[in-house]
């Protein structure tokens, strides 16, 4: 029986074997790159740069961001968070000078 719940770790092989990579080394060594750190990428152990986040949506056809989701989630929460913020005090700046010069 399947389980209900999947971790980033099964997100992560699904994806390498849903694009006909046998295993994790047969995906690192596509790549030319060692096994053993693609494996500790996968587990969390290590986590990659933007370099190797690159590699990976090359080599699995996916874009950048799928690949940050799945190997750095708490980047990108906090991307998203600064990103937000952002559009907060632009639209709180844009009604600033709507009051104060009558714009709009």
């Amino acid at each position: 029986m399947e389980r209900l719940v999947k971790t980033k770790e099964d997100e992560i092989i699904k994806l390498i074997k849903d694009r006909d990579y046998k295993s994790i080394r047969h995906f690192a060594q596509s790549m030319d790159m060692n096994g053993t750190n693609v494996w500790r990428n996968v587990k969390g152990f290590q986590p990659i740069n933007l370099n190797i986040a690159f590699r990976y949506a090359k080599a699995l056809h996916v874009p950048i961001d799928e690949i940050m989701r799945l190997f750095r989630p708490d980047d990108v929460a906090e991307l998203n968070r600064n990103i937000a913020r952002y559009k907060k005090e632009l639209e709180d700046k844009r009604i600033e000078e709507e009051v104060l010069y009558g714009k709009g």
